[in-house]
């Protein structure tokens, strides 16, 4: 397991910032994923939140949510899309506060 994380970063040693775009969006779960290898890296670093950045044609929308929602969240999809397996584990914008613009 890789101590390095390919989808987003951590920003103050508190929070973990992602760049969403329409394509990223799963209607299955009506919201985001994470990789769980990315997960356990953000559990083991101490990392409490996570900000979503969505970039949509309406502008930029941040979603804000714990880690913890999206470690015990039971929705999961595996991607193979890219040849490879993608574990990621998904949360419903719904479930997430989204802030003020």
């Amino acid at each position: 397991m890789s101590n390095n994380l390919r989808f987003g970063s951590i920003v103050g040693m508190a929070t973990y910032t992602k760049v969403c775009r329409p394509e990223h969006f799963m209607v299955k779960y009506q919201g985001f994923g994470i990789s769980e290898e990315e997960l356990d890296l953000l559990d083991r670093r101490g990392v409490k939140l996570v900000l979503i950045n969505y970039v949509g044609k309406d502008g930029v929308r941040g979603y804000l949510s714990l880690v913890r929602q999206w470690t015990k969240s039971d929705k999961r999809h595996n991607d193979t899309s890219r040849g490879a397996d993608d574990h990621q584990r998904f949360l419903s914008i719904k479930e997430m506060w989204e802030l003020p613009k």
